[in-house]
């Protein structure tokens, strides 16, 4: 009898254990939430980039990719929403990102340099986001944020390269 309380007793003890433990699928670290939140943030500026771009370029070649900028940035929005609930986590105040200094110097740009100064703030920028997702994917603790950042390394890296190559067209 007092074998099988015992037994009893490990059970629930294992039981309570386990139920207590965060092996919630959902439970995000602090860098994981702060890497949703940078890429977010990271997204959101290179849409407006690209908006800026569509709006101001002064050749078909620059307005067409501040287009492919702002499709991919769409597209990647929508899977940070989808992840953010799915996580339970909180969308960052996109309130606070409408007016940063990148997009700013961009809409003050004269028409003659704005291509390539377009170009080079994008190539700044894309540099900082690829640093934040192969952080992610090299650090992250949240196998699927891990996962979805290093599926997005491809499409960034190739944006980089892109805004480069158009650049050293234009010099």
């Amino acid at each position: 009898m007092k074998k099988s309380i015992t037994y009893i007793l490990v059970w629930v003890g294992l039981a309570t254990a386990f139920s207590c433990t965060p092996m919630d699928a959902n439970v995000v670290t602090a860098t994981d939430r702060q890497f949703v939140e940078s890429a977010v943030q990271r997204n959101q500026l290179d849409m407006q980039i690209g908006q800026v771009a569509r709006t101001r370029a002064t050749t078909d070649e620059v307005r067409r990719f501040g287009e492919i900028l702002l499709r991919n940035g769409n597209t990647i929005s929508e899977e940070l929403r989808a992840m953010i609930e799915k996580k339970s986590l909180t969308l960052p105040d996109l309130e606070a990102l409408t007016s940063k200094p990148e997009v700013d110097q961009l809409l003050s740009t004269p028409e003659a340099t704005f291509n390539v100064n377009f170009l080079s703030t994008i190539i700044d920028s894309r540099k900082v986001t690829l640093e934040l997702f192969e952080q992610q994917v090299r650090k992250g603790k949240d196998n699927e944020l891990r996962s979805w950042a290093s599926s997005k390394l491809p499409l960034l890296r190739q944006e980089l390269e892109r805004a480069q190559t158009i650049r050293a067209t234009m010099k």
